[in-house]
């Protein structure tokens, strides 16, 4: 009985292969630089723990590879203000807000600090912690689309226990979720790996 829960453990371990995503961040806000190094490494162990590993880096670099440019590239552009009162596939309500024009084909998503700012000193929890938090939330509606889920790191509005749980790096994707994100990235490398006239 040992042997079998054991095996089966392993093969859900082994369900996932390492997937990759290049994220550019923007600093629109002028942020500290030592502030969105924090946020970013809050996000890698969120990502890390489902074997997604993310490449960052600086909105203004050179791309080296086409790769980036056709599909395996997001974008997080950090604003330091709240977000503007429009309509629109907004996410946390108030802290971020993704761009998706087509399921499976996100790219956009802003961070609004001042919001993150005012819910992290309304529940006493880092405001870098929670900065990483919506990060993620944020790339997570880039590869699984707009709208909601109970539970996990896609709830939203957060509440008491979410920032208890961002406290205790607690907030994570679902099963179901993780699933859906490996299969997003492996459709956007797929698609990388087509002949250009496929592509069109």
């Amino acid at each position: 009985m040992r042997l079998v829960a054991m095996v089966t453990v392993l093969s859900a371990g082994s369900l996932f292969s390492a997937e990759r995503m290049n994220v550019s961040v923007c600093n629109l806000g002028h942020l500290p630089e030592s502030f969105i190094a924090q946020a970013e490494s809050e996000a890698d162990t969120a990502f890390r723990g489902m074997d997604v590993e993310v490449v960052w880096a600086k909105c203004q670099d050179e791309v080296a590879t086409d790769e980036v440019d056709r599909g395996m590239r997001f974008v997080i552009r950090l604003r330091n203000d709240r977000p503007p009162k429009t309509a629109g596939l907004a996410s946390l309500d108030a802290m971020g807000r993704s761009y998706v024009s087509a399921p499976n084909a996100g790219y956009l998503a802003d961070i609004y600090y001042k919001a993150v700012e005012e819910l992290a000193q309304r529940y006493g929890i880092d405001e870098d912690g929670l900065f990483g938090s919506v990060i993620v939330h944020e790339l997570g509606h880039l590869l699984l689309g707009p709208g909601h889920s109970p539970h996990g790191i896609m709830h939203a509005p957060w509440n008491t226990a979410d920032a208890i749980a961002v406290k205790q790096r607690g907030l994570k994707f679902t099963a179901s979720q993780q699933t859906r994100i490996h299969r997003n990235l492996q459709a956007r490398k797929a698609a990388l790996a087509a002949p250009a006239q496929d592509r069109k």
